[in-house]
């Protein structure tokens, strides 16, 4: 008996707390008037752009009925609109447990999981997508779209030759202008985008158009594009595209200072400052002043000041070049004082996005240590550079020169790479490289002057955001190998970089740190340390 009262009084107290939360809350039975109520108002709101107001009228159905599907599929979407894409993937993991609409969630989910730098995830949704109805042309563009997130354009092309005829002409015309651009072929790319802006002008594609157009730098070409269909936008999607714009735009000033040392006590401290103008132009110009002091173990110092000239030049989508001129007032402990001019002009032609030439020619002063700046040795280089991507993951580089030094020296470099691309989002990349060289006077002892030295490293490039936030990325990269010297014995190398970038509104700073025991990374031979701060302010 006594336990039967028991019940009965945790019973009451329990529907007592029920009602007493429905009453703080307020809570008003959803019916289905209520229901499609918020529904429309959050179209309306979706309509003009409010997104985040928009979730917030579904929240307000999602907290009654929190298996709501249809509520759950249109909060996703709203979700991915506002960018918020680590909150739309797990709404769409929900809505993939109660099997409703289970093709467009996958869908939406290999989407978001992409813009959510998971492209890699991503393809498995997609996939599944079109092979639960292989006819639904929402699946097989997305399916492809995803084989080219990650990098599978072969198979994209096959899948589009296979499955793409029975596509609508603006897809299928859309699905090529992606295969162009993402296979390298830029130019194709942007002839198929335009053809698709002028005959099928729609903002999903417009906006897509521009945004390729500012990540290959025509800025002018995508402002104009804009101008020229603010019609298709809202005030605040034009507001958005033109914020991307004015960022293409932007100049910039910025401070640095170095640190350096190696394991021979020869220490360098550099300190400049620097202006650049705004990328949208043929050619851009920038300047740059600093100094740089040399100490070395003998205790003696000596510094640099210089004043440098930088043109950027672009000539045409696939010829470009850059003209780096600098003069230099250089003293030395000895009471040595003279002033002189280095430079570099390089020519780049790059006819696609996998495949890459450049030639170069420099002039430089020897500057060490200490000791041997003061000797005003100068050395002028030809060289070159390949870059050939054989297909979307595996690329080869290339880099060489041949100098001659007033001393008269000579010297020859090689510097091979062989890579595998395993991600973009975030970047992920590995493979072997191979450098030599060679001076014709391995007497010399004021430099690293060896007449053989090889070296051969595997290494890893990883580089992404870090911490849930777009504004701190990480760039790291770490190479193990060997190295031998005049035909001595194979000694082990290590070589470590690792960058920490930070974005706030205007400004961006990064704090770089380096390390390596490769003899040809430095001048001396030795092993180093460098440690590189910048600072950034963009208007």
């Amino acid at each position: 008996m006594c336990n039967y009262k028991m019940i009965i009084f945790i019973l009451c107290l329990t529907e007592s707390a029920t009602l007493a939360g429905q009453s703080v809350a307020g809570q008003i039975p959803l019916t289905l008037e209520i229901r499609e109520g918020f529904i429309q108002k959050a179209l309306q709101l979706r309509e003009a752009g409010n997104f985040s107001a928009a979730i917030d009228q579904l929240d307000s159905i999602l907290s009654a009925q929190g298996n709501d599907a249809p509520t759950l599929l249109l909060k996703g979407d709203l979700l991915a609109q506002d960018y918020q894409f680590d909150e739309a993937v797990n709404t769409y993991q929900d809505l993939l447990a109660l099997d409703y609409e289970k093709t467009i969630t996958q869908i939406n989910l290999s989407y978001a999981l992409f813009m959510n730098h998971k492209p890699s995830q991503a393809l498995p949704y997609a996939r599944g997508a079109w092979q639960r109805d292989t006819t639904n042309a929402g699946a097989i563009v997305n399916y492809f779209n995803a084989l080219l997130w990650n990098l599978e354009t072969r198979k994209a092309a096959a899948f589009l030759s296979n499955y793409g005829a029975g596509l609508e002409p603006d897809r299928l015309l859309v699905m090529q202008a992606r295969l162009y651009t993402t296979s390298g072929n830029y130019q194709g790319g942007l002839k198929y985008y335009d053809s698709l802006a002028s005959n099928y002008p729609n903002k999903y594609y417009i906006r897509e158009y521009i945004e390729v157009l500012l990540a290959k730098k025509e800025i002018r070409q995508s402002a104009n594009l804009l101008e020229h269909s603010r019609q298709y936008f809202t005030s605040n999607e034009c507001h958005t595209i033109e914020q991307k714009i004015q960022a293409a735009r932007m100049q910039n000033v910025g401070t640095s200072f170095s640190y350096f040392k190696d394991v021979a006590k020869n220490f360098r401290i550099e300190k400049s400052a620097w202006w650049l103008q705004s990328q949208d132009r043929a050619y851009r110009f920038g300047v740059r002043t600093g100094s740089s002091t040399l100490f070395s173990s003998q205790q003696s110092n000596s510094r640099t000041l210089y004043a440098g000239l930088t043109i950027s030049e672009k000539w045409s989508s696939a010829w470009s070049g850059q003209t780096d001129i600098s003069l230099q007032r250089i003293s030395s402990q000895e009471n040595q004082i003279f002033t002189t001019v280095t430079g570099k002009q390089s020519l780049e032609f790059r006819p696609n996005d996998r495949r890459t030439f450049g030639l170069s020619f420099s002039s430089d002063i020897l500057d060490f240590t200490s000791t041997l700046l003061g000797k005003n040795i100068r050395s002028n280089n030809v060289g070159y550079l390949t870059h050939i991507m054989l297909n979307g993951k595996i690329g080869m580089y290339s880099q060489g020169s041949w100098g001659t030094i007033s001393d008269g020296n000579e010297k020859l470099q090689f510097f091979g790479s062989l890579y595998h691309l395993f991600s973009s989002q975030p970047l992920l990349k590995a493979g072997i490289n191979f450098s030599a060289l060679h001076f014709s006077e391995d007497k010399i002892i004021s430099y690293f002057s060896p007449n053989q030295f090889l070296s051969t490293e595997l290494f890893g490039d990883y580089r992404t955001a870090q911490l849930g936030s777009s504004r701190l990325y990480l760039n790291t990269q770490a190479a193990v190998g060997m190295q031998r010297i005049e035909g001595r014995e194979w000694e082990p190398t290590l070589r470590l970089e690792a960058e920490l970038n930070f974005q706030i509104n205007r400004f961006e700073s990064s704090l770089k740190y380096s390390t390596s025991n490769v003899a040809s990374r430095a001048g001396t031979g030795y092993k180093y340390q460098r440690l590189t701060y910048k600072l950034i302010w963009k208007w």
